[in-house]
């Protein structure tokens, strides 16, 4: 309890005194409401204490959209350069022809480093956004 809490309830107690029994209740409400607005300040004063340190737990519909975005961003790129040398039915693999109908692609290390690069820049761009919130 501050200094003026204990002030207010030493004159209550004092004026309770010398008033007598006849103005018990008037002086309980008065320090009531004064020891009522303490609380709500020291309340107040934790809660926007809370607000500023805690960080924000739900998921926004930004961040659900940045998320998911980037993810169909990122699969469609994948595929693309993963398919870009694709081709349907009759194709010569290895010196022999292949005539099933299927698709046949054959993926080099070219491929692979840039989708590896595709989903490097995506995380990256993520974080960055994350780290920003």
């Amino acid at each position: 309890m501050d200094m003026s809490a204990q002030a207010d309830v030493a004159a209550a107690s004092a004026v309770h005194r010398e008033l007598g029994p006849e103005y018990t209740d008037a002086v309980s409400e008065g320090l009531v409401e004064r020891i009522g607005s303490e609380i709500d300040k020291r309340v107040d004063a934790r809660l926007a204490l809370q607000d500023r340190s805690a960080p924000a737990s739900r998921l926004s519909w930004q961040h659900l959209t940045m998320s998911l975005g980037s993810i169909g961003l990122g699969a469609c790129a994948s595929a693309a350069v993963l398919y870009s040398g694709a081709s349907v039915g009759s194709s010569s693999v290895s010196g022999s022809v292949v005539s099933d109908g299927a698709i046949h692609n054959s993926i080099g290390a070219g491929q692979i480093l840039l989708v590896a690069l595709i989903w490097a820049v995506i995380a990256v761009i993520n974080l960055g956004y994350a780290r920003r919130r």
